[in-house]
Formats: structure tokens, C-alpha cells, sequence
């Protein structure tokens, strides 16, 4: 039964889950230009792209962006947990100039089904340092793209969480 997987059990545990590198990159030099869109496409290594706005030109700033499939956080919120995290950093002057951060993160459907979440409820959270908890973004689904978008303006730890398939199917 699906019960079998509630509480602390990862179905999929990783014999490196405090593996501090994940996949990603690190301290990728980028020079925004002055509320002129900056895309990092990462699909492929992390299953996000970023569009950065800037309210400054900036010279060979440093922003990395890791994904991991374990949450590092030691709390989650009540919802069931998609098992893709992102932390996005960078050096202080880019992280002072951002206007605007939209962040795409991708999931395959196999990802959804394994989880047994509801598409249509999946969020991105953000942890919020500050009181330690996951915090819900106002995020939207694009089931068709199979990616969930959001628009913010600070960079942090990511995470997509949703609800749980219910058994029954009723329209």
C-alpha cells in the first residue's frame, strides 16, 4: 500500500546523501547588464533555468546553482516532498542588485508518479533561514512543459513539494 512510504522512508536513499556537490555548477562568472534579462539555462545539469533581472550593470559576478535529490534541511513541510532541491547562490553585489529572479524547474512525469503526488498542487518553497521552516511560493504548474515557475526576488534553497494522490479517482 501507498502507506508504506509515509513518515521518514526515501524509497530512493543515495549512498552519498551528505554529498556536499550534487549536480550543478559552481561560481558560473556571469555580467548582467542593467534590467536587461539574463538567462542561465541549466536544464540539463540541475533541470532549472534561470532568468535574472539586475538593477546594475555587473562585472564577473558568481552565482552557482545545485541541485540535490535529498532534502538538507533538517524540516519539511506537510506535504509530500518531490525529491528536487535547488540552492542558488551568489557573491553579494549581484545578490544586492537583483530586481527580479524567475526560477523553472523541471520534473518528468516518472518523478510525479513515483512520489505519488498531485501534479496540479506541486509548489516551489524557499527555506527560510530566518525561522527555519520551508516557506510556499506563489508558484504555478505548467503540466503540459512539466515545469513549476515562480517569480521572486531573492535566491535561496528551493525545494517542490505537493499533496499526495488521492486513492480514488473522483471527477
Amino acid at each position: 500500500s501507498l502507506d508504506a512510504y509515509y513518515g521518514d522512508h526515501i524509497e530512493f536513499s543515495l549512498s552519498c546523501v551528505y554529498n556536499k556537490t550534487g549536480a550543478g555548477f559552481s561560481n558560473l562568472s556571469i555580467s548582467p547588464i542593467a534590467n536587461e534579462k539574463l538567462i542561465i539555462d541549466r536544464a540539463n545539469s540541475t533541470d532549472a533555468v534561470i532568468e535574472l533581472n539586475a538593477s546594475n550593470n555587473l562585472e564577473n559576478n558568481f552565482i552557482s546553482m545545485i541541485k540535490y535529490s535529498d532534502n538538507k534541511r533538517n524540516t519539511s513541510p506537510p506535504l509530500s516532498a518531490l525529491n528536487k532541491y535547488l540552492d542558488i547562490e551568489a557573491n553579494t553585489s549581484l545578490k544586492n542588485s537583483i530586481n527580479s529572479v524567475k526560477i523553472r524547474i523541471y520534473y518528468t512525469d516518472e518523478e510525479i508518479n513515483n512520489a505519488s503526488i498531485d501534479e496540479d498542487s506541486l509548489k516551489i518553497h524557499y527555506f527560510n533561514e530566518t525561522s527555519n521552516q520551508w516557506q510556499e511560493l506563489n508558484s504555478t504548474v505548467n503540466a503540459t512543459g512539466n515545469y513549476v515557475e515562480v517569480l521572486i526576488v531573492h535566491l535561496s534553497t528551493f525545494g517542490i513539494f505537493g499533496e499526495q494522490k488521492q486513492s480514488s479517482t473522483s471527477s
